[in-house]
């Protein structure tokens, strides 16, 4: 099956992937076309089956990814509870994609409480080597650069520093 190279639906049971499959549309969109815009109400998620699409965020279009390995996932704020989408993404090339309603996928892994564990997993550790990829695009940025992760309790190493002077 197809999505042994997926990362967000890997380790799923194939009876899972059947019911899963479903519920997907397979869609091509030409270079050039709009997915979805940022602040759009978010409730579809994709995985690219081939192409490539560019995720931007604010009014210049700042890219911030692009999606160009078969079975990426992106449209992530649907998946995890946000109304609207967080960035654009357009097509910079004739893309393949699936998209997935997430009503129709919630419904399905209220179902399977097993898979629901599963697919969250990959999606926080898809997420997560995103952003490590992310931190390593900024490098000479001192800690000091970087703002206070305010409201979670946790501090800078410079700042545990300087409390300890």
């Amino acid at each position: 099956m197809y999505f042994h190279q997926s990362d967000i639906l890997q380790g799923l049971e194939k009876d899972f992937l059947k019911k899963f499959m479903e519920i997907t549309k397979r869609e091509t969109f030409k270079s050039g076309h709009a997915l979805y815009k940022e602040g759009d109400r978010a409730d579809h998620f994709f995985i690219l089956l081939n192409g490539r699409v560019r995720i931007s965020i604010g009014e210049t279009g700042h890219v911030v990814y692009t999606v160009d390995r078969a079975g990426e996932f992106f449209g992530w704020s649907s998946l995890v509870g946000r109304n609207k989408y967080a960035a654009s993404a357009e097509c910079i090339e004739t893309a393949m994609l699936l998209r997935i309603d997430v009503g129709e996928l919630n419904r399905l892994l209220e179902k399977d409480a097993q898979a629901g564990l599963t697919l969250y997993r990959n999606l926080s550790a898809s997420l997560g080597n995103r952003l490590l990829q992310t931190y390593r695009l900024i490098p000479g940025m001192g800690l000091t650069d970087i703002s206070r992760s305010y409201g979670t309790g946790q501090l800078q190493e410079s700042d545990v520093n300087a409390s300890l002077i």
